[in-house]
């Protein structure tokens, strides 16, 4: 009976523990790293707003920046720990003409010609009536459209040619 009682306890003891550590970290997490981070962000020029779900940064623009000076900024303060994505809100003719550039974008990127691939998506945007930004460092390319109020901002890692549509 003794020792029932004190493995009682001891499991209880554990439990309550490892709930505070957990609870500690969620509360150490959220409060001092993660709301520090988004408000950082939401102070950069050119962010209208910031939230963080789980591990993706969302963004809305406020406009008038490109996205490379944006991005970069965003980058030096989350690092590479958490998806960034930027809102959008293409028309179902951007996002088709966006998904017909794709071929041009995954070409030039696999054969890093970035020249032709930028001419021949200023020209298919430019017929569209699509006004567009293309950009482009080391890491990403950088893809911002706009027409009628609607608009696209993609950010493409070049050596992965990931994350074109989603």
């Amino acid at each position: 009976m003794f020792s029932e009682i004190r493995v009682s306890y001891i499991v209880l003891i554990t439990v309550v523990t490892v709930g505070v550590l957990f609870g500690g970290y969620s509360i150490f997490n959220k409060y001092y790293l993660e709301q520090p981070m988004i408000e950082q962000i939401r102070a950069q020029d050119g962010v209208k707003s910031a939230q963080l779900e789980q591990e993706t940064i969302t963004i809305e623009l406020d406009g008038g920046l490109e996205l490379i000076d944006i991005h970069g900024e965003i980058l030096d303060v989350a690092g590479d720990e958490y998806a960034i994505v930027y809102k959008e809100n293409p028309s179902q003719e951007m996002e088709q003409l966006f998904k017909e550039s794709s071929f041009t974008i995954y070409e030039g990127i696999n054969k890093n010609n970035y020249v032709v691939m930028k001419e021949r998506l200023d020209s298919l945007y430019g017929d569209a009536g699509v006004e567009g930004n293309l950009a482009i460092d080391q890491s990403f390319l950088y893809i911002q459209l706009y027409k009628n109020g609607n608009s696209i901002n993609r950010v493409i890692a070049i050596d992965e040619g990931s994350d074109l549509i989603d």
